[in-house]
């Protein structure tokens, strides 16, 4: 299922990359379509292509390429367009008719026929263009059919200067725009700040009035470290674009950006990625540790390929089990060759396998044999073709079918567990009915004809005693049986409350044997109120029972809230959230030696003679039953004739 499941998260992983890269970048066949579009019946051919939110959600179109004839038309070098919005083109009341038309074109995938007015970006000239709306790849292509020059004293026109500042101020990105700071030899040596729009200024946390007219090195003292002002410097210096991700460790974001060449300055557009960046960290951090605990091999090859030919295998990347057999680290065998690392590979089934997935299967396995700790070790392998590379696991047999072994002794002995727990069950209660009978019948010859029994008399005696024994002993393994094979839902239980009605089931004993029983407040747990009554009904019955000769029992039931030394070490699991309740239900009895704290809570077990105390031998293993069945612990300790005291660890409720 791991296996799978690694394999399913790496390749919605590469996906997720491949998509965004695409979403990101402009096709480089259409925009060579569109630039060097000439249809004579054409007087100029441009692409737009949707500024996304999401799926649905397009606030506007991008012009990304265009043909010498329309780039005339606007006034921009058709080789270098400079990825304006549809309100760059238009005049300020069109944009919004401009905008719906490209959006009924993308989203029906339908031509239409639309007249738009253009502006020339330098001159402020305006046209008025019958053009035809297709759509094309990812984008709509716009091509102009015909030109008539727009009168000013008509209607009114829009400046250049305001179609840029209402562009500038409406981009969902961060633009600021920095005029370069030059020494005696016209070397840039910082940048000041001339214009940023309300999207810049959210992002930097500052007001209008503290940016304009500061240089770089004034508002972000730590400009070099963060390694932009080289850039900055390199796209002023070159006058090419730069284009990039980078990470801002003051404040722990992420920007993508464009840098771009203007006149004395430079332009810089970004925006946020910082949310995308820590998912793509998770999805590594999730691939990282589902490879390195894959129980198997793993490595990830690249196929070397010359001429169409497979050449030879590079592997990218591994984990422990497969470097480890080769003694090798992971990373020395990242960028090793197949040839060097596994020279046998071109005769084995990987081979078959590897040339199966170069003509187009997307899965393929096979089994080959190899040295795992010394030995000789049969292994299968699936691979998988994952956008270009080869992703391959391996199992190995002698492992699985071990697992497989002892997976199968674990069921036999949960299945021999139950018919032994059955068999108590009813081996006790059917024991019951001819038990009682012998009692009973026992008990009538003694009443009838005991007096002509004469020494017979003492053998009736014996007889009822054993079977008085026997059917404590019965009762004892029916409880013990019922605590396994009929366990209740669990539902909160005050101990206090719960100690209260078993001494009052005692009051007889108590009174009889002149007990003192002291009961803190105990606190409220999960459980099964039957069982934990039995519980305490066992610890409370030893405490009166093994009162040490000529003195009065004297119990004192008490919670603790600092116990964590005494956490049985089977509980105290690092990293485990459970918490516990600490009960302790000390005497001043007999007690036993310490050495046999464990052999108390065995079945059967007594440390005393049937004639010293009556009994046998089920109370603590009951005990110790009914708190394992919460999922908790029961220790003893005691020193002979200074008491016992039993501590219980159930978790809490809370």
């Amino acid at each position: 299922m791991l296996y799978w499941l690694s394999i399913s998260l790496k390749k919605r992983y590469a996906q997720l990359n491949t998509a965004l890269t695409k979403m990101n970048e402009v096709d480089r066949d259409i925009c060579h379509f569109v630039s060097n579009y000439d249809n004579p019946e054409s007087l100029g051919a441009a692409l737009f292509e949707p500024v996304r939110i999401s799926s649905s959600i397009i606030p506007d179109f991008c012009c990304t390429a265009a043909n010498l004839k329309f780039s005339n038309l606007v006034g921009w070098d058709y080789t270098n367009p400079p990825n304006l919005l549809t309100a760059h083109f238009v005049p300020i009341d069109e944009a919004d008719k401009l905008l719906e038309a490209l959006k009924y074109v993308f989203f029906h995938q339908k031509e239409l026929d639309y007249s738009i007015s253009t502006v020339h970006l330098k001159s402020a000239k305006s046209h008025i263009c019958d053009c035809r709306m297709s759509p094309l790849g990812q984008g709509v292509l716009v091509s102009i059919s015909t030109i008539n020059p727009k009168h000013p004293e008509g209607t009114d026109t829009v400046s250049q200067v305001e179609v840029l500042e209402n562009a500038f101020e409406a981009c969902l990105n961060g633009i600021t725009v920095y005029k370069a700071v030059l020494d005696d030899s016209q070397e840039p040596i910082d940048f000041k700040f001339e214009a940023i729009n309300e999207v810049g200024l959210a992002m930097s946390g500052l007001s209008r009035e503290q940016v304009i007219g500061k240089t770089l090195r004034e508002l972000y003292p730590p400009t070099d470290s963060f390694g932009l002002f080289s850039i900055y410097k390199q796209v002023y210096t070159t006058r090419e674009p730069y284009k990039g991700e980078h990470f801002y460790p003051d404040h722990g974001i992420w920007r993508k950006l464009v840098i771009t060449y203007i006149e004395r300055g430079i332009m810089v557009t970004y925006h946020d990625i910082t949310p995308f960046k820590q998912l793509q960290q998770q999805h590594e951090q999730l691939i990282d540790y589902l490879v390195t605990s894959l129980p198997g091999g793993l490595v990830l090859l690249e196929p070397i390929m010359s001429d169409g030919q497979l050449v030879n295998l590079r592997i990218v990347r591994c984990n422990l089990a497969y470097a480890k057999p080769k003694d090798k680290d992971p990373d020395q065998l990242k960028g090793q060759l197949m040839d060097d690392v596994h020279p046998q590979w071109r005769s084995t089934q990987l081979m078959a396998c590897v040339q199966q997935a170069l003509l187009g299967d997307q899965a393929c396995q096979g089994y080959e044999t190899q040295r795992i700790n010394g030995r000789l070790t049969e292994v299968d392998f699936q691979l998988i073709q994952v956008e270009g590379l080869l992703l391959i696991t391996y199992r190995d047999l002698n492992n699985y079918h071990s697992e497989q072994h002892i997976q199968r002794l674990v069921s036999d002995l949960d299945r021999m567990s139950a018919n032994l727990q059955e068999f108590a069950f009813v081996a006790s209660h059917d024991l019951q009915e001819p038990l009682r009978k012998i009692q009973q019948f026992g008990g009538l010859l003694a009443a009838q004809y005991g007096d002509q029994l004469g020494a017979g008399r003492e053998f009736l005696d014996r007889m009822q005693g054993s079977a008085g024994r026997l059917s404590s002993l019965l009762k004892e393994l029916l409880d013990y049986s019922r605590l396994t094979t009929r366990l209740k839902e669990f539902k909160l239980v005050s101990l206090t409350e719960l100690v209260t009605r078993v001494l009052n089931r005692f009051a007889i004993e108590i009174r009889e044997s002149e007990a003192r029983v002291y009961v803190d407040s105990l606190p409220i747990v999960m459980g099964d109120e039957i069982q934990l009554e039995l519980l305490f009904e066992h610890l409370i019955s030893n405490s009166i029972k093994f009162a040490a000769s000529g003195t009065s029992p004297n119990i004192h039931i008490r919670s603790v809230t600092d116990y964590e030394e005494q956490l049985p070490a089977w509980l105290d699991i690092k990293g485990s959230r459970t918490e516990f309740i600490c009960i302790k239900v000390v005497d001043e009895g007999i007690g036993f030696e310490q050495q046999h704290a464990e052999r108390v809570f065995g079945v059967f077990q007594r440390l005393h003679g049937k004639s010293q105390y009556l009994g046998v031998g089920m109370g603590l293993a009951i005990c110790r039953r009914v708190v394992e069945n919460h999922k908790g612990a029961i220790v003893a300790q005691s020193d002979k004739g200074a008491g016992a005291t039993f501590t219980i660890f159930l978790p809490s409720a809370g």
